[in-house]
C-alpha cells in the first residue's frame, strides 16, 4: 500500500498529543475521517488540526472505501468491538494500549485478523524511539554478556514499560506480584512490585505505579560483563560500563559514553568521551581518580573507599533524580567492578 488513509475513532488526549499529528504528518499517511462522541469536541479536532472531516457514527467511519485503517483511541472497555467491527469491514487497524481488558479477547482479534488478512497492531510506540533501537543492538552484540536484570522507572505506563522489556529481552515465562507494606522510592505507601522473567532467565522488577514526576523515563539493564543506562528513551546518552577492555562498535559512538572496565580492574574512557556534547552539557566526573589509568588502591579486592568513589562518581556524572534507577545504576556499578577485580584475585 502506498498511501494509507487513516480513520479515527476517539479523539481525545491521547489523540490530540501522541499518536494523532503522526497519522497526518508521516510521509504517504493522511487522516481523513474523525469521530468522537461529542460531536463540537471532534469538530473542533478536525478544526485545530485542519485534517479530515467529521462523521456522526463509528459505523459510518468504517464503511465504505474513504479510509483504509483506523485507530481506535477510546475507553479501553470498548476497543474489542469496535476492532473486530473494523476488521470485519475489511480495515486495518491499530488499537491504543492495551489491546483489549482479555486475554481472550486479544486472541479473538488476531484471529479475527488473521482471517481477515488485515494489519492489526497496538500503540506501544516507545520500541520505535531511536535510542531503543541502540540500546537493543547493544545488547544484541555482547558488549555486556548475557542481560541478567533489568529495571525501568515509573515515569510511563506499565504496559509500555512491559513491551520494552519484551522487545530488548525476549519473551516473559513468568510473572508475580507482591504489594508493599511501605512507602516505595516515590514516596507512595502499598504500591505493589511487578517482578517478570525471561525465558533466558532475565529478572525484571518495576513498580505498578505510573507517577510522570517530570524525569525523564529510564533503562538499566545490568549484564554479567557489563550494564547499559538509558536516562532519557526519547533520545539521551546510553552510558555503558563493559568489563574487559572492549570498546563500543562504531555505530554505538554517537550519544554514547563508554567506560570499560579492564583486566586489571582499570575503568577505561571511551575514545571519544571527551567530546560527547551530553557529558559537556552535563559535566565531567571530578578530578581523581584517574579514569584513563586504573582504579586506584589495591585491585585485588581491598580498595574498597576507591571502588565506591569510582561508581559515586560515574552516578554522579549522569545527573539523574530518579532514585529508583539510580540506585539500581549503583548497585550494578559495584557488582561490576567488585566482579572485576574479584576476577583479578583469582588470577594470582
Amino acid at each position: 500500500m502506498e498511501h494509507v488513509r487513516w480513520g479515527v475513532v476517539g479523539a481525545g488526549y491521547v489523540c490530540e498529543k501522541m499518536s494523532g499529528p503522526p497519522l497526518y504528518l508521516v510521509a504517504n499517511s493522511s487522516l481523513e475521517l474523525v469521530h468522537r462522541r461529542n460531536r463540537e469536541e471532534g469538530e473542533e479536532f478536525v478544526i485545530r488540526h485542519g485534517k479530515g472531516r467529521y462523521v456522526e457514527s463509528f459505523d459510518e467511519l468504517i464503511t465504505g472505501n474513504t479510509i483504509d485503517a483506523v485507530y481506535i483511541a477510546t475507553p479501553t472497555k470498548l476497543h474489542e468491538a469496535q476492532a473486530m467491527a473494523a476488521l470485519k469491514a475489511g480495515k486495518h487497524v491499530l488499537v491504543e494500549h492495551p489491546l483489549t481488558i482479555s486475554v481472550e479477547g486479544c486472541e479473538r482479534l488476531v484471529r479475527t485478523a488473521e482471517s481477515a488478512q488485515r494489519n492489526l497492531g497496538v500503540a506501544l510506540y516507545r520500541r520505535g524511539y531511536p535510542s531503543v533501537h541502540k540500546v537493543k543492538t547493544v545488547v544484541e552484540s555482547g558488549l555486556i554478556g548475557a542481560p541478567i536484570a533489568a529495571s525501568v522507572n515509573s515515569e510511563f505506563s506499565t504496559s509500555q514499560r512491559i513491551d520494552l522489556i519484551h522487545y530488548l529481552l525476549g519473551e516473559i515465562a513468568d510473572v508475580s506480584l507482591s504489594t508493599g507494606e511501605k512507602p516505595d522510592l516515590e514516596g507512595d505507601a502499598g504500591s505493589s512490585l511487578l517482578s517478570l522473567t525471561t525465558h533466558d532467565g532475565v529478572a525484571i522488577s518495576m513498580s505498578t505505579l505510573w507517577v510522570e514526576t517530570g524525569i525523564p523515563e529510564g533503562l538499566l539493564i545490568e549484564g554479567d560483563q557489563g550494564i547499559i543506562h538509558l536516562q532519557d528513551l526519547t533520545g539521551g546518552e546510553i552510558l555503558i560500563i563493559a568489563r574487559g577492555g572492549r570498546r563500543e562498535d562504531q555505530s554505538l559512538r554517537s550519544g554514547t559514553a563508554l567506560f570499560a572496565l579492564g583486566d586489571r580492574g582499570e575503568l577505561r574512557r571511551s575514545p571519544d568521551h571527551r567530546s560527547s556534547p551530553a557529558l559537556q552539557r552535563r559535566g565531567r566526573p571530578p578530578a581523581g581518580p584517574d579514569y584513563g589509568s586504573r582504579v586506584p588502591g589495591k585491585t585485588r579486592g581491598t580498595g574498597g573507599s576507591d571502588i565506591a568513589q569510582v561508581v559515586s562518581q560515574t552516578v554522579g556524572m549522569n545527573n539523574t533524580s530518579d532514585s529508583r534507577i539510580t540506585g539500581n545504576l549503583e548497585k550494578a556499578l559495584h557488582r561490576c567492578v567488585i566482579q572485576q577485580i574479584s576476577l583479578c584475585r583469582q588470577e594470582f
